[in-house]
């Protein structure tokens, strides 16, 4: 029995997980080597490694064309440079991420590599924060960050950035933060982009981030982890990304028939004030961002229409639609074709299962109203079982509806919309449905008091968002008043910000490169608030600090 229980029968566990990225062992030539004349340089690690796409990786400053050839041999990466070096410049080489260990693939953090074909190394710095404009925090696309160093027979416009490349690049990491180093003394402009086509140029279409002013690199010690959030320093640079689809290249970009009858029209940025002829009668609405119509023609079944659309934003066009059946018409055993079967006319209850004794209920329709039967939207009141028949105020356009009556509060309510008691402009009949809901009583909410000693611009619009951004409820701040309410607010979690409305569209708008418009400030209160039923909070803010 000892002899059978001495040894424990198993498969070898293969040790820990190896978590450690690759290690630089050697460099050839030197980093920092002066007089650089070499065809090639080397990195050597202490391990074999595998390379993740070098061409948009490993960062240059300046940029070198033709790209060099990036190629490993045994633990080393070779690095074939082209014939094409500038004398008496600092060439930087950065390869943060794009290096990682064969059997792993952990990823090597920041390396770089530089000489210069000059007697000197360059070794001024600067760096910064890319940011979100209308969210403050770093955003999750690839930001590029270009330099353009400014000489007194350099020339510049605005133009520059979108057919020139730049005199330095660096790439913001996921806290937004990006470095350069081994920088020559001048002048610089700077811009950020989205480089979405990794070609380091502006094409007018990418969110941008940029400054109006030119500026110095300056020196600055290395930052001793490099995974610790930067240090701050006086000549650190905030920039603020932002994309201004208003002023994109304007172009239809789909204009078809949904249906008979029914048409959408889309147009790749925002229209201004769209006009919309046709020969035939119809009814079209344009959606919120303002670049989608949608479009009833009052005909039943029409399939073929001319539309005229014109709009500010620079579109004259003619479209000539034709109805193109999706799938085979269905067809009856001796060939001839089944009619269509009646559509019905879709509608649906805009509310959530609670709502407010100061909420506004309301329902959409997926066509305009022609006709509503006054006995349509029937109520029953769960706590007296009683029923009743609830008017129903259409908009202008027929499509949605405000249910016309005042509900009081600490009840529940079952809302039954009739089948058949509301037709479309073709006659199609609604289907029946209906939606329970409960009206909180006034006690149920909670409020928030707002007290702001700073002289706040006349234009200053406040927002109420939930915990994921979403706004809630957006107003002015009333000319030179101090304190806010925003009253009767569901209990939960919500977030304070503002932003400065120098426009006057009741938006917040975002920055324009062309047009040396930064993007309007936005300010944010650092607290989470927590409204709970029947209570009040109380707050300060100083805004503009």
């Amino acid at each position: 029995m000892l002899l059978a229980s001495c040894a424990k029968q198993g498969y070898p566990s293969g040790g820990p997980r190896d978590i450690t990225p690759p290690a630089v062992t050697a460099m050839q030539p030197e980093a920092g080597t002066t007089h650089f004349a070499n065809r090639s340089f080397s990195i050597t690690f202490d391990e074999y490694v595998v390379l993740n796409d070098p061409d948009n990786n490993i960062i240059i400053s300046p940029p070198i064309q033709p790209k060099p050839q990036y190629t490993l041999k045994g633990k080393s990466l070779v690095v074939d440079l082209p014939d094409t070096l500038r004398p008496d410049v600092t060439y930087l080489f950065q390869m943060h991420g794009a290096i990682a260990d064969f059997t792993e693939g952990n990823r090597i953090g920041p390396l770089e590599y530089a000489f210069s074909t000059g007697s000197v190394i360059d070794s001024l710095s600067l760096q910064g924060f890319v940011l979100d404009a209308y969210k403050g925090m770093p955003t999750d696309k690839t930001v590029t960050v270009l330099l353009y160093r400014q000489s007194g027979d350099a020339e510049w416009d605005d133009s520059t950035v979108t057919r020139k490349q730049p005199d330095y690049v660096a790439r913001c990491d996921e806290k937004g933060h990006f470095r350069f180093n081994f920088m020559a003394d001048g002048q610089y402009r700077m811009i950020a982009i989205d480089d979405a086509d990794r070609n380091l140029r502006y094409n007018g279409d990418e969110a941008v981030a940029f400054l109006d002013t030119l500026f110095r690199p300056t020196w600055l010690p290395q930052p001793d982890d490099s995974s610790a959030t930067p240090e701050k320093h006086d000549s650190e640079l905030t920039l603020l990304l932002s994309k201004d689809s208003t002023h994109a290249a304007q172009r239809i970009t789909k204009s078809e028939f949904l249906s008979p009858s029914r048409v959408v029209v889309t147009t790749a940025a925002p229209m201004l004030q769209p006009r919309l002829r046709c020969a035939d009668s119809l009814t079209w609405k344009c959606n919120d961002r303002g670049d989608t119509l949608q479009v009833w023609l009052r005909q039943p079944k029409r399939d073929t229409v001319t539309l005229m659309l014109s709009d500010a934003s620079g579109i004259d066009d003619t479209l000539q639609l034709k109805w193109r059946r999706k799938g085979p018409q269905r067809r009856r055993k001796d060939g001839t074709a089944v009619a269509d079967t009646a559509v019905l006319l879709q509608a649906r209850f805009l509310f959530a299962s609670s709502v407010g004794v100061f909420d506004s209920l309301s329902l959409s329709f997926s066509n305009p109203v022609a006709h509503c039967a006054d006995t349509a939207l029937q109520m029953l009141n769960l706590t007296d079982s009683l029923y009743s028949t609830v008017r129903l105020r259409f908009d202008s356009l027929s499509l949605s509806a405000r249910i016309d009556t005042v509900l009081p509060g600490g009840n529940k309510y079952v809302f039954t919309l009739v089948a058949g008691a509301v037709t479309d402009l073709w006659g199609n009949p609604n289907g029946h449905i209906e939606s329970t809901v409960e009206v909180l009583s006034s006690d149920r909410y909670g409020n928030i008091f707002l007290t702001c000693r700073d002289v706040l611009p006349s234009s200053i619009i406040l927002q109420l968002t939930d915990e994921q951004g979403s706004v809630v409820r957006s107003l002015p701040w009333p000319a030179g008043q101090q304190r806010l309410g925003l009253e009767h607010l569901k209990p939960g979690k919500y977030r304070i910000q503002a932003f400065d409305d120098k426009n006057g569209d009741g938006r917040w708008t975002a920055g324009n490169y062309w047009q040396h418009r930064q993007p309007e400030p936005v300010y944010r209160f650092e607290k989470t608030l927590d409204v709970r039923e029947n209570w009040d909070i109380e707050e300060s803010w100083q805004m503009l600090r």
